[in-house]
């Protein structure tokens, strides 16, 4: 008797680490945490204000869910034009182009409080909300600022890559893509503070803390860290790693690139807390751990995304939730950090999350 319950002490401990550690999970195994029916198929990638998601669908709708389900608020809008896209500030703040290149913003209660047209706005490519109530527009080799009183601070003609998206840093200033091996750092007053040259093809990018994080086609990884000038092209603030062998990359494939809501502790370092990163395709995602080009990366978590239609849905993920917009109508939202605290607290062996002060949203483009 005692033997047996020994063999069930142990299998219960194996069950929850290997739960805990599992690397691999199949969308069509676990239950969202909701499923809504919308009355259109969503158009762009979904944006995140603090009380939930907005998604703008096909029957010219904009619908906000709370992170429990519920709709919030619902809006009618005017044709939305080809290439529609939404941009959200931390604020909840909500900026999209309508017809005609006219900029239309709205508060996180979906009440429009300005339009703003300019002839240079024909044609909307990127909208990045700056850190002060600005926000920057990049127009056919233009980028405009704007105040939160719809007057323009400044514009700068400069040709830029339509590739990769601009990242805002954390002291308001803004990396811009001219090539995919050229960046620019801009301030939020329109100065050019200095050029980036990277050794290889650039596939994606992204700001975080104080860090400039690179994806290259070469499936390395760069982290540039500001000296003490807060310049970015010093090679002694270069940090190189290499993505996990698993991790198939498809060059042509969308992607998310950017780090993890959550704090993950890696499982050979029980007292170390690290960043994760995550990379996203249509097909799947990963969370892991970069490593030196020596070392091997490290997968914490494995999402495979076997719905169907999913290979043709919007979705957006910050590595802690992931919410689909299916083609059928359907949007669903999936979390994944609550299942491993839940570990903790019965084996208080497995992996501890967390949450980060920093969130960094990923989206599709």
């Amino acid at each position: 008797m005692q033997s047996i319950k020994k063999f069930f002490i142990f299998l219960f401990f194996f069950t929850t680490l290997r739960f805990a550690y599992s690397q691999e999970l199949f969308l069509s195994k676990k239950a969202p945490v909701w499923n809504k029916v919308s009355t259109g198929k969503a158009i762009c990638t979904p944006a995140a204000v603090p009380d939930g998601f907005v998604i703008a669908h096909d029957g010219n709708k904009f619908v906000c869910f709370s992170k429990s389900g519920e709709i919030l608020w619902q809006k009618k809008q005017d044709a939305f034009p080809k290439g529609f896209q939404i941009a959200s500030s931390k604020y909840g703040i909500l900026y999209f182009a309508g017809k005609d290149g006219e900029l239309n913003v709205l508060n996180s209660s979906g009440v429009s409080i300005l339009k703003i047209k300019n002839e240079n706005l024909r044609k909307i490519d990127y909208i990045l909300p700056g850190l002060d109530g600005r926000f920057f527009i990049f127009s056919g080799g233009n980028i405009l600022c704007y105040g939160q009183n719809g007057i323009c601070k400044w514009q700068l003609e400069k040709e830029f890559s339509l590739q990769i998206k601009p990242e805002l840093a954390d002291d308001g200033s803004f990396f811009v893509f001219l090539t995919e091996q050229k960046a620019v750092k801009v301030s939020p007053y329109g100065e050019t503070l200095e050029m980036l040259e990277f050794p290889q093809r650039v596939l994606k990018a992204f700001c975080s803390d104080s860090s400039l994080y690179v994806l290259f086609a070469d499936r390395t990884i760069k982290k540039y860290d500001p000296d003490e000038n807060g310049r970015f092209s010093a090679d002694s603030h270069v940090k190189t790693f290499a993505l996990p062998d698993e991790i198939q990359l498809d060059l042509n494939d969308k992607k998310f690139f950017g780090i993890s809501d959550e704090t993950m502790q890696a499982s050979s370092e029980i007292k170390k807390m690290e960043k994760h990163l995550i990379l996203c395709t249509q097909k799947e995602m990963f969370c892991f751990l970069p490593a030196n080009l020596s070392e091997k990366s490290e997968i914490s978590r494995k999402i495979i995304f076997d719905l169907d239609n999913s290979s043709e849905s919007t979705f957006l993920t910050d590595g802690s939730y992931l919410l689909l917009s299916m083609p059928t109508w359907e949007t669903l939202y999936f979390k994944f950090a609550e299942s491993v605290h839940s570990n903790i607290k019965i084996s208080k062996i497995a992996a501890v999350q967390g949450t980060l002060s920093l969130q960094t949203m990923l989206k599709c483009r």
